[in-house]
Parts: structure tokens; C-alpha cells; sequence
């Protein structure tokens, strides 16, 4: 019992010691936001009297703020000064540049700390955000009185065996009613509803009496994975995808005559298929991988609050065949030519001469397994917040390639339940996509 007590003692000491501990760091790091936050009061001012501008003011204030190399240097602070805010986000040099231009004389600033965050873990130091109140008082250019009020947050870096006074630096300043521009590395998903067809022109055999061709897009979507990114230059990037794509499509002839399909019966003799259709349908679904990879510009709307930029996509698009899957219907009525006899056979079952016989038949088309397409597309961001951002956009994707693998011997049918694929018969094939992305973007880096 008694060594139990013991046990008990040591550990209740244990966590006395640590909570103690916890505190007084707890303590330590508020004692030295506040004192940091004193210290950026002092700087951001740019002036010791209010009345002369001061620029050793200029070194201190850039040595408040991180220089490291995850840290985005020409957007780390809040443009504060510019009542329009264009743009919203800035480097601290171009800060001071502006606050000069602006308010020759130095400007009051105020800040009342209105929270400090959970302290966060990373790797050898602490991350931790503090929001403020600024105020901002001031003589403009003009001579005239301006007076703003901002809620900011501040991200700090906090280094714990630094000495004291050098243990916190800005990463960054955000004001949360203007996110960030969607810059660095992005990625997410994308869904695209949209009409697709795969169209095409012109009959192969010529010898066959085809009436008129009838061809219709269908509803469909395409669906993946989007990445982009934006250089230096803000206006400028590239994006990919990988999406999964179907195509949908029905196609009607309202009459067909094949005369000199040479075929041999159950008996072996040689015949002439002489055949008549009408009522050809065929729904056609096909399936692919689709990677397309594009040149990206934007424009960004510096002065609304609410929209990131208007961009542009345009390049390639890699197709690959994953699926397909083709219906065929049809009404043919079948005869038989018996060259060697001067006979015409018809409406014998056994050898496949019926009169208007309901063929209703899954076929399998040959068209080509690849296809490049040029995609082009135009949208708008929408900034949720730091991280994540929205796109919508209207896209138009062209197939560049003629899929048909233009068999100039292609035949509708060889019997009943025997019948090939309506699109095979076409000499050009190709793709159509029109549709609106809707994307979802998370900033990585």
C-alpha cells in the first residue's frame, strides 16, 4: 500500500511540474506576441512624431517578417494603404513603397490583439495565427484626413531558443474578406455534364443504296483529377487532367439496299445476299481516358472581392478507348441470288431469307483506339479561402482525328441477328464535346 501512495506521489508530482511548465510556455509566448505586436505598431507607422516620415523605420519594419524559402515574398502582406486594394496582397517592399506614396508623412497605426491561436507544431519551430484590430490614421498626399479600421490575422513563426525579442516573425497577413490569389501548385476535381457526339460524314461502299443519314448527340459527362500551376509571372501556367470521359450518340438511316454481298448457304452453294433494311438505329456509348494538358492564362480581378481572376485553357487532349458499347436495331427483309441456277430465293427460314426481320444486336465498332483533340476553355475562380478555391468554366473540346478505319468493304448485314455497327460504314469519324467545369482546387505549395 504504502509503495502504491509513493507511486501515486511521484507521478501527481510529475504533472504539476509539467502543467507548470506548459503554462509558464503558454505565458511566455503570449508575453512575446504582445511585445512583438508592439514592436509592428511602432514600424508599420513609418513615424516617430506623425509629423516626419521616417525611414530607418523601413529596415525595421522588413525585419519583422520571414525571409524562408516557403514563405511567398511577393504576397506576405495585406495592402492596407490602397483603399481599392489592387492588388490585395503584396510584398513588403512595394508596401513600404505605397504607405510612401500615399502618406508621405508617416501614418498612426493601432492594434488590439483580439485573439491568439492554438500554437501549431512544424518541424523545429511554431506556427501560430493572431488576429487583430488595425487602425490607421493619416495625412494622404492630398492633405486630406483618412481614417481605416481592418481585422487582420497574422501568421507567425515562433522560434522558442531564439533570444527574446528575435523569436517571432511574419509569414504572412491576411485580411479574410480578400483570399489569397490561387497561385503555387493547385490540384483537385473536376466534373464536366456536357452534350458530346461523335459525328461523321460520308458512306464507305459505295455500292450499297443508302438513304439518309441521321446523327444526334446525347447528354453526357466526364469526370478526374485536375492539376495546375502558376509561374512567377501571375497571368501565366499550365494545368493537366485526367478524366474519365463517355461519349453517347444515336444514329438512324431510314433505308438501306445491299445487292452484292457473295456469301455460301448450309449447302455450300454460292449466293448472292440480296437485302433491304429500314428503320436502322444505332445507340452508341463509348468510354475513354482522356489527359489533357494546356497552356493557362489569366486576368485578375484585383478589385472584386469576391471573383480570383478570369482564365483561359487552351492545348492537347490524349484520348484512349476504355469502353464501348453499341445497340443496332433494324427491320431487313433477306433474299437469296443463286447465280449458278438463275434463281431468286426468298422467305426459306432455314437458309436466312425472312422478310422484314427484326434484327436487334449488341455490335462492336472499329473505330480507331486513340484520338487527340483540342481542347479550349474559359472560366472564373472563386477564392474560399487561402487554400481552397472553385472554378467554373465552359469548355469545348474538338476531336482533330479521323477515327474510321475506313473499310471499303463494309457491309450492313450477313443475315439475321448479323449486323455491324451503323458507324462503321462512314469514311470520317470524330469527336465533339461542349460542356461546363466545375471544379474543386487545393493549394499544395
Amino acid at each position: 500500500m504504502k509503495t502504491i501512495i509513493n507511486i501515486g506521489l511521484v507521478f501527481t508530482i510529475i504533472f504539476v511540474i509539467s502543467t507548470q511548465q506548459i503554462l509558464f510556455a503558454q505565458n511566455t509566448l503570449k508575453s512575446d506576441v504582445i511585445e512583438f505586436m508592439g514592436k509592428y505598431k511602432k514600424f508599420s507607422s513609418f513615424t516617430e512624431d506623425g509629423l516626419n516620415y521616417n525611414k530607418d523605420f523601413e529596415k525595421e519594419f522588413k525585419a519583422l517578417f520571414e525571409r524562408g524559402k516557403d514563405v511567398n515574398k511577393n504576397y506576405q502582406v495585406f495592402n492596407d494603404v490602397d483603399t481599392t486594394h489592387k492588388p490585395p496582397y503584396i510584398s513588403k517592399e512595394k508596401y513600404i513603397n505605397l504607405l510612401k506614396g500615399y502618406f508621405p508623412k508617416g501614418i498612426n497605426v493601432d492594434i488590439r490583439i483580439t485573439s491568439i491561436g492554438k500554437p501549431k507544431n512544424v518541424n523545429a519551430h511554431t506556427n501560430i495565427i493572431v488576429d487583430v484590430k488595425k487602425k490607421m490614421l493619416g495625412l494622404n498626399k492630398n492633405g486630406k484626413i483618412i481614417k481605416m479600421d481592418y481585422n487582420l490575422s497574422f501568421k507567425l513563426k515562433y522560434r522558442k531558443k531564439l533570444e527574446k525579442g528575435k523569436r517571432l516573425k511574419i509569414i504572412s497577413i491576411d485580411n479574410r474578406k480578400y483570399p489569397r490569389e490561387t497561385t503555387g501548385f493547385n490540384m483537385g476535381l473536376n466534373v464536366v455534364p456536357g452534350y458530346t457526339r461523335i459525328t461523321s460524314k460520308e458512306y464507305l461502299n459505295k455500292k450499297n443504296e443508302n438513304g439518309t443519314w441521321h446523327q444526334t448527340g446525347e447528354p453526357s459527362f466526364q469526370a478526374g483529377l485536375e492539376v495546375n500551376h502558376y509561374f512567377k509571372n501571375e497571368n501565366y501556367g499550365f494545368g493537366a487532367r485526367i478524366n474519365y470521359v463517355n461519349y453517347r450518340s444515336t444514329y438512324t438511316i431510314d433505308e438501306v439496299k445491299q445487292m452484292d454481298t457473295l456469301l455460301s448457304d448450309i449447302d455450300k452453294d454460292t449466293y448472292y445476299l440480296v437485302s433491304s433494311g429500314a428503320s436502322l438505329k444505332e445507340e452508341a456509348s463509348v468510354s475513354w481516358i482522356s489527359i489533357p494538358v494546356f497552356f493557362k492564362y489569366r486576368y485578375v480581378l484585383h478589385k472584386s472581392k469576391w471573383l480570383g481572376h478570369i482564365y483561359f485553357n487552351v492545348g492537347p487532349e490524349f484520348s484512349f478507348i476504355i469502353n464501348q458499347n453499341f445497340e443496332t436495331s433494324s427491320k431487313f427483309t433477306y433474299k437469296g441470288y443463286y447465280p449458278e441456277y438463275h434463281v431468286m430465293l426468298e422467305n426459306i427460314e432455314e437458309y436466312g431469307f425472312e422478310e422484314n426481320y427484326e434484327n436487334k444486336t449488341a455490335t462492336e465498332s472499329d473505330i480507331k483506339s486513340f484520338n487527340l483533340s483540342l481542347l479550349a476553355e474559359a472560366g472564373v475562380n472563386i477564392p474560399l479561402n487561402n487554400k481552397l478555391n472553385f472554378n467554373f468554366s465552359v469548355l469545348f473540346e474538338k476531336g482533330l482525328l479521323n477515327l474510321s478505319n475506313q473499310n471499303d468493304d463494309y457491309i450492313f448485314t450477313i443475315g439475321p441477328d448479323n449486323q455491324n455497327s451503323l458507324l462503321d460504314s462512314r469514311n470520317k469519324v470524330s469527336t465533339l464535346f461542349f460542356g461546363f467545369n466545375i471544379g474543386l482546387m487545393y493549394k499544395l505549395f
